[in-house]
């Protein structure tokens, strides 16, 4: 893969006609989305930015987020993508950090107290305007092995690190998993994640692949209108996206209208896997990691044997082993280049260049992985070992439980204690006297949890995963509180 060249724009022009990106008011050719991506390159080199240099991007997806991050990838500079939704005294923080002094984004960013010490310029700038023939041709040649972005983890299991990709860790994510679910010219992924997410920007490489338009959702519409309103084929959803929308009876001719739900970023309830497949939706169900450029593992489109047991094909351009401990392992050329920390590199792989996800997991002998949980969630009660995954997964069975998550709290007696919260669908209510009932027949007397709080009420800041270091903090608030 070293230095191996990448022609973005013969790729663009392969589809020139074709369309690249849509929403409701407007719709790119590939052709334009090349032009516009040369245009925002231009704006780019009159900023007068260094090979390598960070270029932090903290704005919605639209349609020039899209060729303003791909113009940074052209431009041989890296993209940081940050959640638009972090406070401003956060994102100093970030940037500081990373020693990043240049920032594109939307106005009001731009009006921040806290930033005024950086070189901020507006996205608008990165926008096209007047006729193509009047932008400066650009070179958007890039090599598979150049630093390309840098974006953080969920932090679902502690502080969010940075983590940098080549180009080349993205185009091989995109082009395993189309390997796996088919897409085509014609067809259209919704871009239903953040493109700060790992799994946003995936969705674009995907598409500028296989030549498929990448469909912007409307602010004002929901999921099901979007995907009847742009002609819809693929789509990726957490599962409470996907349980709210099987909630809606008039959502469905929607959900079957497509080829693809791709179906990720936590754990799936059963009866919520039980009633896609009962409606004979097109699930695949995946396994990835931000450090892994997306995914990792996933089962095929509508396998009904996969998808009831779980078991899910290492896809390519990955490798997968399970160590003794029984760690998921992985490496390949999806794999990140490490972590930046203080503006040192971190690689924090073993021989063999196998990196240590923090998931427990096993392979069956067929080659097929299944994912059992977070190994650093385990935690001893009484001498006894507790997965909170096995106790969220007794709550799932439950068909008025939307969401769980269980955390320890201390405990004197038993050094840590297994507490839950718990959102119940939507007009449910279940008594912790109830769920008590229903895991006691389920699971060990020791593994029930000792309280069941309601599921917090706050937004995550647009995380879409549940943080559950946040709710460990806020369970071990609200005993004390009690104890006191």
């Amino acid at each position: 893969m070293i230095h191996q060249n990448f022609d973005l724009d013969q790729l663009l022009r392969r589809h020139a006609e074709r369309p690249s990106v849509i929403s409701a008011d407007l719709r790119w050719s590939y052709a334009e989305l090349a032009t516009a991506i040369k245009f925002a390159k231009s704006r780019l080199q009159s900023w007068q930015i260094n090979s390598s240099e960070y270029i932090a991007v903290i704005a919605n997806s639209s349609f020039f987020t899209i060729p303003c991050i791909l113009s940074i990838f052209a431009s041989d500079s890296v993209a940081l993508l940050i959640n638009s939704r972090f406070p401003p005294l956060q994102v100093r923080e970030l940037l500081q950090s990373l020693a990043c002094r240049r920032l594109i984004t939307s106005e009001p960013w731009r009006q921040s107290s806290e930033l005024q010490a950086f070189d901020m310029r507006s996205i608008d700038e990165f926008a096209i305007s007047g006729q193509p023939d009047q932008i400066t041709p650009a070179d958007l040649s890039l090599t598979l092995d150049q630093p390309a972005s840098i974006m953080f983890t969920s932090g679902s299991a502690g502080t969010p690190k940075a983590v940098l990709h080549s180009f080349g860790a993205h185009y091989y994510n995109a082009l395993g998993s189309n390997r796996n679910i088919r897409l085509e010219p014609g067809d259209r992924w919704l871009l239903s994640l953040p493109l700060y997410h790992v799994g946003g920007l995936a969705i674009v490489m995907r598409a500028i692949l296989a030549g498929a338009a990448v469909g912007l959702p409307s602010a004002e519409k929901n999921i099901a209108q979007d995907i009847q309103d742009l002609g819809i084929t693929h789509i990726s959803l957490v599962p409470t996206q996907l349980y709210r929308l099987l909630s809606d009876e008039s959502a469905l001719p929607a959900l079957r209208s497509l080829k693809t739900i791709l179906l990720g970023g936590g754990p799936i309830p059963e009866l919520l896997l039980t009633k896609a497949i009962e409606l004979d939706l097109p699930l695949s169900i995946s396994y990835g990691s931000t450090e892994m450029a997306s995914q990792i593992a996933s089962s095929p489109v509508g396998d009904l044997s996969a998808l009831k047991s779980r078991s899910l094909i290492t896809l390519p351009y990955r490798d997968v082993c399970i160590s003794d401990e029984q760690e998921i392992l992985v490496r390949g050329s999806t794999l990140f280049s490490g972590y930046v920390k203080q503006g040192v590199l971190e690689r924090p792989f073993r021989d063999g260049g196998w990196f240590a996800t923090g998931d427990l997991g096993t392979l069956n002998k067929d080659g097929s992985l299944q994912v059992k949980g977070r190994k650093d969630n385990m935690f001893i009660s009484g001498g006894e070992n507790i997965q909170p995954e096995e106790i969220e997964g007794c709550l799932f069975r439950h068909p008025d439980v939307l969401q769980a998550i269980v955390v320890s709290v201390p405990d004197a007696e038993f050094g840590a204690r297994p507490v839950a919260f718990v959102e119940c669908a939507a007009g449910k209510s279940l008594s912790p006297a109830v769920l008590r009932d229903f895991l006691r027949t389920r699971i060990a007397g020791y593994k029930v949890p000792r309280r069941f709080f309601d599921w917090p009420k706050e937004d995550n800041d647009g995380s879409i995963k549940t943080r559950r270091h946040d709710l460990q903090r806020l369970a071990q608030g609200l005993m004390a509180n009690e104890d006191s």
